[in-house]
């Protein structure tokens, strides 16, 4: 039996001094996906949160790897290039891979706009530069918030690849998400706590 990646027990989250949803038991094994889904407001964004250790968070979260978490807004710079929010992102990573920019931006079909700054990309491009983290990042647990928005055919089919890799080396994925299918995830409803 294999060591769950990341396991929470009885976990809620507050805000407001209320409970956002009933207490969740979530284990994510190698290899496995979960889907967070429920109402804007549910809190999704905040549990993802908890699980990075970004939030506190009542109950027990136990990680056996460092998580890499992108969140739905991408944390961009408008006036910084591409080039450099990989070089700073980098920076911040605990455990980065070797890997060429160049060859980062190419996997999400954006290698000819190193030197382009944020900007002035479509919201599609945006949150492609924002999954590129995923690849800087040698991290078996991704913890994505909204992952999919905003992405095109194409862009689904980037962040498909990226899944199913992931998942194949025995990595796995947390993924809040309104819309969109995942092959063979499991599923977390979120609805207001009573």
């Amino acid at each position: 039996m294999s060591t769950p990646l990341l396991s929470a027990e009885n976990l809620v989250c507050h805000r407001g001094g209320r409970a956002l949803f009933a207490p969740q038991d979530i284990k994510l094994e190698p290899g496995a996906l979960i889907i967070l889904r429920g109402p804007n407001g549910s809190g999704k964004t905040t549990l993802l949160r908890a699980l990075a250790g970004l939030l506190p968070a009542e109950g027990k979260i136990t990680r056996a790897a460092q998580p890499c978490y992108v969140g739905h807004r991408g944390a961009l710079h408008d006036e910084l290039n591409l080039h450099d929010h990989l070089s700073f992102w980098k920076s911040l990573c605990r455990q980065p891979r070797k890997v060429a920019f160049q060859n980062v931006l190419r996997a999400m079909a954006l290698g000819n706009m190193q030197r382009r700054r944020a900007g002035t990309l479509s919201a599609g491009q945006r949150q492609r530069l924002s999954l590129c983290r995923l690849l800087l990042e040698d991290s078996l647990l991704w913890l994505l918030d909204e992952p999919s928005a905003a992405l095109d055919v194409q862009g689904m089919a980037y962040l498909s690849a990226l899944i199913s890799a992931q998942r194949k080396r025995g990595g796995g994925a947390v993924i809040a998400s309104h819309g969109g299918s995942f092959e063979n995830a499991s599923t977390l409803n979120l609805g207001a706590a009573r």
